[in-house]
C-alpha cells in the first residue's frame, strides 16, 4: 500500500464528512421531520375539537426548554431534562428530620421547621412546550414532539458537520495554493 500525501488524507476525510452529512440530511433528519409531521398530523385528526399548529399556539415568553451552546462546536442542552433530574436527585438526597414515633417521656416539644423558609420559589420556571396545548394531549402530539426533537439533534449535527467541511476545503484549498 503506498503512503498517502497529506493532501490526499484530506480529501479522503473531506469525503467522508460529506458522506456523514449527506446520510444525517437525507436519511436521519428527512425521516425524522416527516415522522413529526405525520404525527401532529393525526394528532389533528383524531382530536375533534382543538386543532395543533401556529394558531393554537401560546406566544406568551417563557424561558427555552433547550439551548445551543458553544462557538466552535455546538452542543444542544436541554434545560427541562436537566432540571428534571437536578429535582429527582435533590427529592432523593432530602432526608426526614422527625422521627414518626412520639417521645412520650420527652417532655420538650420538637421545634417545627417553618414552610415558607424550605419552599424554593423558582424565578423562570421551565416548562414542557406541549403542556400549552393542555395537560391531556393525544399521544401523536407527544410523537411529534419527540420527532421534532430529534430532528433538531440532527441539525445541530449538520451544522457541525458543515462547520468541519468548510474548513477542511479551506485547509486543502491553502495547500494546493501553496507551491
Amino acid at each position: 500500500m503506498t503512503d498517502l500525501s497529506d493532501q490526499d488524507e484530506a480529501v479522503i476525510k473531506l469525503l467522508d464528512l460529506l458522506d456523514q452529512y449527506e446520510k444525517l440530511a437525507n436519511d436521519q433528519f428527512r425521516v425524522n421531520f416527516i415522522t413529526g409531521m405525520q404525527n401532529l398530523s393525526r394528532a389533528n385528526f383524531n382530536s375533534e375539537n382543538k386543532k395543533y399548529g401556529t394558531d393554537s399556539l401560546d406566544r406568551r415568553p417563557y424561558e427555552a426548554c433547550k439551548v445551543v451552546e458553544g462557538s466552535a462546536v455546538f452542543v444542544l442542552k436541554d434545560k427541562l431534562k436537566e432540571a428534571k433530574k437536578d429535582a429527582i436527585e435533590e427529592k432523593e438526597s432530602e432526608k426526614p428530620e422527625e422521627s414518626t414515633l412520639r417521645s412520650r417521656g420527652n417532655k420538650t416539644k420538637p421545634e417545627k421547621v417553618s414552610t415558607t423558609e424550605t419552599v424554593k420559589e423558582p424565578s423562570k420556571s421551565l416548562r414542557d412546550p406541549i403542556y400549552q396545548f393542555g395537560v391531556l394531549v393525544p399521544y401523536q402530539l407527544r410523537n411529534a414532539q419527540a420527532s421534532f426533537n430529534e430532528s433538531l439533534a440532527d441539525i445541530i449535527s449538520m451544522v457541525n458537520l458543515r462547520q468541519q467541511i468548510t474548513d477542511l476545503v479551506a485547509q486543502i484549498e491553502k495547500a494546493e495554493n501553496t507551491p
